[in-house]
């Protein structure tokens, strides 16, 4: 008898492009990333390095989330120097790419999954990962 199918289960179907090996490890498809400017940087550099351009820059959508202060109303300047860095650097990487940067929520929330949400990057059925 077949057992019955989750959710999840039809979720990881539709997006499985290969069956890695025989313990279940799969490659997915992958609808939307979200990157930010913490993990970013490393991924930009092998792109320069490697000198390819990003592939479907168009379903990339780029936020600052590790280094947002969590005060109760945001102000557009980072307090801190470091955290200025990367969002610059973010900035100027999405520029050099031809992303799209989210701007920074004016309240406090949980950026990345805000802005996908607020922006409709996000819809029922996709799938995305951050980094």
């Amino acid at each position: 008898m077949t057992r019955a199918r989750t959710l999840y289960d039809k979720h990881i179907d539709s997006h499985t492009v290969c069956r890695v090996d025989d313990q279940c490890h799969v490659l997915l498809y992958i609808d939307r990333q979200v990157i930010n400017e913490y993990t970013s940087p490393q991924a930009f550099s092998g792109l320069r390095e490697a000198g390819r351009g990003v592939w479907r820059g168009g379903t990339a959508l780029a936020v600052v989330d590790h280094v947002n202060p969590t005060a109760p109303v945001r102000v557009a300047a980072m307090p801190d120097p470091g955290g200025a860095r990367q969002v610059s650097y973010l900035a100027e990487n999405c520029r050099d790419y031809g992303l799209p940067l989210s701007p920074l929520p004016r309240r406090s929330a949980a950026t990345t999954v805000k802005c996908s949400a607020s922006c409709s990057a996000t819809l029922c059925q996709m799938t995305w990962v951050c980094g």
